[in-house]
């Protein structure tokens, strides 16, 4: 899951005849690339548990896709989480990387995949931040995966609906980075919660992960062949 301006000149070009660039082209911009590979990094404070690394590849235009999930540092291999959406099916397996080792399990509903954060939709992640976010500050340049990149920061307000996409609870405070590449797409998107480690969630409700020191989104390799099977 307000107007942000991006300076054309900073992205590459790729705007208007007046040099700006609208968050809308950006989503547009990643939707058009079709598919890519993301990951997402959880990183807890010390003793909350174990940071975590999702990895995977997903389809902006039919939805699918299949994470790999476990602890940071790990090579997501045999005995990793793996989740699959299908359409509006959500499967989960664990077990071995093949296909005959791993034991599936088919969610009830979607809404139970985004409640444990196994369906990450960048393009519904730019879509948020469109709705909620504030002014946008251009902070200088860096790269994603080998590409020049312009960081902007955001300011994301607590109750901001694109902070539970990225594992953050929603009321939580946050210094928030995006970067863009040449071609206008978002490359990379960054919260770093001004209060981690603070516990989420009270007796009355489910318990919540506690607040993340720092959460990064990272796409790459627009264009990537994408084929999602229903699991056996």
């Amino acid at each position: 899951m307000v107007a942000l301006a991006i300076l054309a000149a900073a992205c590459g070009g790729g705007g208007d005849s007046d040099g700006v660039v609208t968050l809308g082209s950006v989503v547009d911009a990643t939707r058009s690339a079709n598919t890519a590979r993301l990951r997402l990094e959880l990183s807890l404070a010390q003793g909350d548990g174990p940071s975590t690394l999702s990895e995977g590849v997903v389809s902006f235009e039919s939805g699918d896709s299949e994470m790999r999930s476990g602890p940071l540092g790990s090579d997501l291999g045999d005995g990793a989480m793996v989740a699959r959406t299908v359409g509006d099916e959500v499967f989960v397996g664990t077990g071995n990387s093949g296909e005959e080792g791993t034991r599936w399990v088919r969610l009830p509903t979607a809404a139970a995949a985004d409640g444990v954060f196994l369906r990450l939709d960048p393009v519904l992640i730019a879509d948020e931040l469109e709705r909620s976010a504030g002014e946008l500050t251009e902070s200088g340049t860096s790269e994603v995966e080998g590409d020049p990149t312009t960081v902007y920061r955001l300011e994301l307000p607590s109750g901001s609906d694109v902070l539970p996409l990225l594992a953050v609870p929603a009321d939580a405070s946050v210094t928030a980075t995006m970067e863009v590449d040449s071609q206008g797409r978002l490359r990379r998107l960054v919260a770093e919660p001004d209060d981690p480690g603070r516990a989420t969630g009270d007796d009355s409700g489910p318990p919540q992960f506690p607040v993340p020191e720092r959460s990064e989104l990272v796409l790459w390799d627009f264009g990537v062949d994408v084929h999602v099977d229903e699991p056996p």
